[in-house]
């Protein structure tokens, strides 16, 4: 699994948000950040989808799903088989 630290996304949501975040007006700034929230959702969708990609890559090299799901540390052929069905 991968860890990510707060203050990791503390910055990432300054560097990425910084100007909403100063937004003086709290609906303004609700409506705003609800908006870039849609965003990211569609982002995390589209990183969900290359990595299936990049697994059914790894697949087309050879590797059984078992060895595939071993060597991204999805810990089951089955998961790794959903991830490369959500690429496409």
């Amino acid at each position: 699994m991968y860890a990510v630290e707060r203050h990791e996304v503390e910055t990432l949501a300054g560097n990425l948000l910084g100007d909403l975040l100063a937004e003086p007006d709290p609906l303004v700034r609700y409506h705003a950040l609800t908006r870039e929230q849609a965003l990211y959702d569609a982002l995390v969708s589209e990183i969900k989808r290359l990595r299936g990609r990049a697994l059914a890559q790894v697949r087309d090299n050879g590797l059984s799903l078992d060895a595939v799901a071993e060597a991204a540390g999805l810990g089951s052929y089955q998961r790794a088989q959903k991830l490369i069905a959500a690429g496409g």
